[in-house]
């Protein structure tokens, strides 16, 4: 047997450690100048929120799920890895070009200013420009090179959020402000192409252009599940915009960001990265257990979803003024609105999980689309009559629309909904009012707070011991 000599890669651990680090450098830099940004100007604040809404979906259209496309593909020994990516990059730019010419067409069919157009343009291509790198980042992943990622990306955005907060700070025109996100893909767009060439030696041959039309059938539906996905939580920013201004996109999406940002990141860090692998596996293996951890995972979550939705909704008045300023009155009450998307967005992205491991793609897919379009029809109706209540209300109806679909059709599968633990779960909820509404008389305001959540904090405890449990289980039995 041939004894290899390669060096082992960096443990999971430590991969894990490199990308969170130069995420959470990274979120950092962004929250500082987003945070200057808005106390600055609500009207500049609501622009550069309309255009990385468009950035975000040109983004995810160039990349149409093509990165996970990569993933098993780069393993594979037999793979010629240059075909492959010069394929990839290719694909990717006819669909940045589409999506390109099609955001320009919507933005000059509309009545926007001329500042605000200038700074949809610089954003949206330094965003959307991003799919681009994202294909090399791929590599490295799967190389086990994290750190050289971290390194690369924590460089891009110190550079990047370093200009946008310097011409913030010297008052310098808001299309100079906006090329910030330029700046950050322009490194990140270098790395990748010094990669590309100094390691792959890419060129075109007929091999290569015979292959493209193999790949995009293969991707077609998680790219659209990505695309629909986006559209339905933006394109309410795209009419509020056109029926209340900048001003009032930026007293929506203040809001949007601290109750959004929060549930993203509990759902990336535990459902993408712990529990979807980990069910995946199962389904195929041991069917049962699969449906305990996804029981166990529906009512911890719900429980998890409460407690913030508790914390933002009743810090809402000291969140808003303490991050943003005190130019943003009407995202006090907006926020009051918008926790109810938490547990919403809980149940969506965990049941969209839980569909994909099954091998249900196409009917998630389905489901995405009506909501998609009961989400423009929201917009249409309710936007035109009260700007920010309709803007609110709409993704909230859309979100509570997806997660019916969804977690009944997960229902229906696995019996996924613990009656028994829901029940337990409104008790403890019972029991938080009470005790709020006991304490807040005589109690410190930080008291009473913590009184309200405490019931299901100590509830979900407890699940939460027991889906891990169950979850470690799981990862032994594989390895």
């Amino acid at each position: 047997m041939k004894t290899t000599t390669e060096p082992q890669g960096p443990s999971l651990f430590k991969r894990m450690v490199f990308l969170t680090g130069a995420r959470g450098f990274r979120e950092l830099l962004g929250a500082v100048f987003y945070i200057l940004l808005a106390r600055k100007s609500t009207v500049l604040f609501g622009e550069f929120m309309l255009a990385l809404g468009m950035g975000y979906l040109l983004r995810i259209a160039a990349d149409f799920g093509l990165n996970q496309f990569l993933v098993p593909r780069l393993g594979r020994k037999e793979t010629d890895t240059t075909h492959l990516l010069v394929q990839v990059s290719l694909l990717k730019a006819a669909l940045f070009m589409v999506a390109w010419t099609a955001g320009l067409v919507f933005l000059f069919s509309q009545d926007y200013t001329v500042q605000l157009r200038r700074v949809m343009i610089l954003i949206t291509a330094g965003v959307g420009l991003e799919a681009f790198s994202n294909t090399f980042f791929v590599v490295l992943q799967v190389r086990g090179r994290q750190k050289t990622e971290g390194l690369v990306r924590s460089a891009a955005s110190f550079l990047g959020f370093g200009w946008g907060i310097a011409t913030l700070a010297a008052g310098l025109s808001a299309p100079v402000i906006a090329s910030f996100k330029l700046v950050e893909t322009a490194i990140l767009l270098a790395f990748a192409g010094c990669m590309m060439f100094r390691e792959h030696r890419p060129r075109l041959t007929s091999q290569t252009m015979a292959g493209l039309a193999l790949i995009l059938p293969q991707v077609l539906i998680f790219g659209l599940i990505d695309i629909f996905s986006v559209a339905f939580a933006k394109i309410n920013l795209f009419f509020l915009q056109h029926h209340g201004g900048s001003h009032d996109v930026a007293q929506y999406s203040a809001p949007w960001e601290i109750v959004d940002g929060t549930t993203i990141l509990v759902l990336e860090l535990i459902l993408q990265g712990v529990l979807y692998p980990v069910f995946a596996r199962l389904w195929l293996r041991d069917r049962e257990q699969a449906v305990e951890i996804a029981q166990n995972s529906f009512r911890w979550l719900m429980a998890a979803a409460l407690v913030i939705s508790a914390v933002l909704y009743l810090e809402s008045d000291r969140l808003i003024p303490g991050i943003y300023g005190p130019n943003y009155p009407d995202a006090v009450w907006l926020q009051h609105v918008l926790v109810l998307t938490a547990a919403l967005s809980f149940l969506q992205y965990l049941c969209a999980f839980l569909m994909m491991s099954m091998g249900q793609e196409k009917r998630l897919l389905l489901y995405l689309l009506v909501v998609l379009l009961f989400n423009i029809l929201c917009c249409m109706v309710l936007i035109p009559r009260s700007p920010l209540q309709g803007a609110a209300w709409s993704i909230v109806a859309t979100k509570a629309v997806v997660a019916a679909l969804t977690v009944f059709h997960c229902h229906a599968e696995m019996r996924l909904i613990p009656w028994r633990s829901l029940a337990l779960l409104g008790a403890a909820c019972a029991s938080g009012a009470f005790l709020f509404l006991a304490c807040r008389g005589w109690a410190s305001r930080e008291l009473a707070e913590l009184s309200a959540v405490m019931p299901v904090i100590v509830l979900a405890g407890f699940w939460w011991r027991g889906q891990r449990r169950s979850t470690v289980r799981a990862g032994t039995e594989q390895f």
